[in-house]
């Protein structure tokens, strides 16, 4: 449901993953690219990524430039700061029953390709911290083996050239919406990028436990109370990270993801819609001071 939610913990984990193989084997982003995503009986398209890997490091140049409008404007964007600029685009789209909440998002990092672990998603999530931003609340877990195996979902192998894991993300909506779903997150990496792709994985639309599902949340008095559960339509999204051929220090992060927002929510106004430039913000700049920790305790680990 929320990519960028799914990406801090990944970028900040640590260097410990090898060579997942090429982007090719991401079967999710090949169909978010090739096929699109359906929300409510209508087809989402993705865009391929502006930054890939074989460019050149004066394509890259060029194609920053394009999307940042000057020479300058690119250097403030890739600037090493918590604060350095990042591009958010947003769009909006119609369903019968909900809005699409669709956007385009770039912003830099510096550190290296090698840094990104995926396992230590694996590791970490029994530990993993809510997110807490603009009055919203997000966690996430990972779905075991036992419990896959318990829906009749082939367990994702050790060795595949491709790493699959299955997320089940709960977030509260500014205290009047409670929602969640189940996503199936492919990551495949090349040598000089790594893929990951989401989307809301409709075998667990009627899930008792791991369910695709939203309700009200209404108050009486100091109680709080859950109003009927609807089906929650989902959404998809990936996320590229790819190594600028001019500094292989530096990554430039790369999302597209849409997302229904059910018109029962808030009528149709844009009060989430106003979040998501904040949330943006605040795990970018979070992400950044990750790395930056993890970079000055590796500093002082050194002898």
């Amino acid at each position: 449901m929320f990519s960028l939610l799914l990406l801090i913990p990944i970028l900040a984990a640590g260097a410990d993953s090898k060579d997942d193989g090429p982007q090719a084997t991401n079967s999710v982003y090949r169909a978010l690219v090739a096929e699109g995503f359906e929300i409510e009986g209508k087809t989402f398209t993705f865009p391929p990524p502006l930054l890939h890997d074989g460019q050149t490091a004066e394509v890259q140049r060029e194609i920053l430039h394009s999307l940042l409008e000057s020479e300058r404007k690119a250097a403030e964007f890739l600037r090493d700061s918590v604060s350095a600029p990042f591009i958010l685009k947003l769009k909006d789209e119609t369903t019968t029953n909900s809005l699409v909440r669709r956007a385009d998002l770039w912003f830099a990092v510096h550190a290296s390709l090698d840094d990104i672990d995926l396992d230590a998603v694996s590791r970490n999530s029994a530990e993993a911290k809510p997110i807490e931003v603009g009055n919203m609340r997000f966690e996430s877990r990972l779905l075991g083996a036992s419990e896959l195996e318990a829906r009749g979902i082939a367990v994702p192998k050790a060795d595949d050239p491709a790493k699959t894991l299955f997320i089940h993300q709960t977030g509260r909506l500014l205290d009047r919406i409670h929602v969640e779903g189940t996503d199936m997150m492919v990551a495949s990496r090349s040598a000089n990028s790594w893929v990951i792709a989401a989307r809301t994985d409709r075998r667990f639309d009627k899930d008792p436990k791991a369910g695709n599902r939203w309700w009200p949340i209404s108050r009486r008095g100091n109680e709080e109370q859950a109003g009927p559960a609807h089906p929650f339509p989902g959404g998809a999204s990936y996320v590229t990270i790819t190594r600028l051929a001019s500094d292989p220090n530096v990554l430039v992060a790369e999302a597209h993801f849409s997302f229904a927002e059910p018109r029962a929510w808030f009528d149709g106004a844009p009060i989430l819609r106003s979040k998501i430039s904040l949330i943006a913000q605040d795990q970018i700049r979070q992400l950044r001071r990750d790395i930056a920790k993890r970079k000055e305790r590796s500093k002082t680990a050194k002898p």
